[in-house]
This record gives C-alpha cells, sequence and structure tokens, in this order.
C-alpha cells in the first residue's frame, strides 16, 4: 500500500503543479495577408482572449496584447506590406505581438471571429491602412483598441503608455475552489497522504 502512494504521489503531483499552465491560452498561428488597401494581421488562438490593440511612435509600431499564452509553436510569417518585422514576448503576465512598421498608419477593423482550430478557438484579425503622419499621431493620442471586457492582468487593467507597475500576485486556489479535474486530483494525492480536505484547507489557510 504504501508503494502504492508513493506513486500516486509521484505521478500526480507534477500535474497539479501544472495547474495553472493548463489553463494558458495558445497562439497557434500568426498569419499576414495583402488586402485592398490594407495590411492584415491574424492571430490563431486555442480559444476566447482579451486583447489590446494599439499604436505607438518612435518608430512606429503596431502592438497586439494578450494574456500569458504558449506562443512557442506557433510561425512566425514572412513580413509584407506595412509590416517591417514581427516579434513575440511575454512579460508580467502579457503576451505581446510587436510589428514594426515601415511607416504612418491607423488602425481600421479589430474583431474576434471563430476560427479554425477548434470550437474553442479564435482568430484576431487586425486591419492596418497607410496613413498620414498627422493621422497616425492621433492614433497613438486616441490610444488602443479595447477587447470588451478589456485585457486585464491580476485584477488591473493595463496600459503600455503608462509605466510597468508592479503586477499584485495572483493567489493560489484553495483546494475546494480547485475545477472539477483538478479537485479530482487532489483528492487522490490527499487520501494517498492520509489528510482530509479539511485539514488541507486549514492548513492552506494558516
Amino acid at each position: 500500500m504504501y508503494g502504492l502512494r508513493r506513486w500516486a504521489i509521484l505521478l500526480l503531483a507534477p500535474l497539479l503543479l501544472c495547474q495553472a499552465a493548463w489553463a494558458k491560452p495558445a497562439i497557434l498561428d500568426v498569419r499576414l495577408g495583402i488586402h485592398p488597401g490594407s495590411t492584415r494581421i491574424v492571430v490563431e488562438l486555442s480559444e476566447p482572449a482579451a486583447y489590446r490593440v494599439g499604436l505607438l511612435a518612435g518608430p512606429p509600431r503596431l502592438y497586439i496584447e494578450l494574456p500569458e499564452s504558449d506562443w512557442q509553436r506557433a510561425r512566425m510569417p514572412p513580413v509584407l506590406g506595412q509590416i517591417a518585422s514581427l516579434a513575440v514576448t511575454t512579460q508580467d503576465g502579457i503576451t505581446k505581438l510587436a510589428a514594426r512598421l515601415r511607416g504612418s498608419a491607423k488602425i481600421g477593423a479589430v474583431a474576434l471571429i471563430a476560427g479554425t482550430g477548434g470550437s474553442q478557438s479564435r482568430r484576431l484579425v487586425v486591419d492596418l491602412f497607410p496613413a498620414a503622419a498627422s493621422d497616425f499621431s492621433a492614433a497613438v493620442i486616441a490610444g488602443p483598441v479595447d477587447s470588451n471586457p478589456p485585457l486585464v492582468v491580476a485584477g488591473l487593467a493595463t496600459n503600455p503608455l503608462l509605466p510597468p507597475s508592479n503586477p499584485m500576485p495572483t493567489p493560489t486556489p484553495a483546494v475546494g475552489d480547485s475545477p472539477p479535474f483538478i479537485a479530482a486530483l487532489q483528492d487522490v494525492v490527499l487520501e494517498a497522504l492520509g489528510i482530509t480536505r479539511e485539514q488541507e484547507q486549514l492548513r492552506a489557510a494558516g
């Protein structure tokens, strides 16, 4: 029996530690296309996600911000149209796709529509149009296009034009607040350790 409990702990503990990773959306693909008078950016997502799309000056750039996402498998397309370079980074709970532009531009349509990677997948579509320098400056001042509800990290809406702040740590959910699948795994581990759920909740409460 002791050996069985030991193997249960060894096999299931890593799954519990990865709980946060399971909830992380994924960027499945990034595509660029030329449409009449515009450059289209398509970000294929594994599931619906909040977003923020905006412009920055010096040099002209477009950014797309998403909740922290798994983007390592996403293929970066060859640049074309208004896009001079593309890069993806993750920092402070935000995954950012940054595009350096070949000149002044303005954002046209921004839409989150059904994707092609399954019933939960979505495509974030952004159309970018060439614009006069004055129109570009006005678009930068006007600020980003936000989803509804807006992109939020640790309870705080982010704004790339403001100095970065230290995000509040995300609390670890109590055993009783875990999703059903996670709770079932936790029950197995707790039982193997001879600990009741009530005892674990009291221990977590300090």
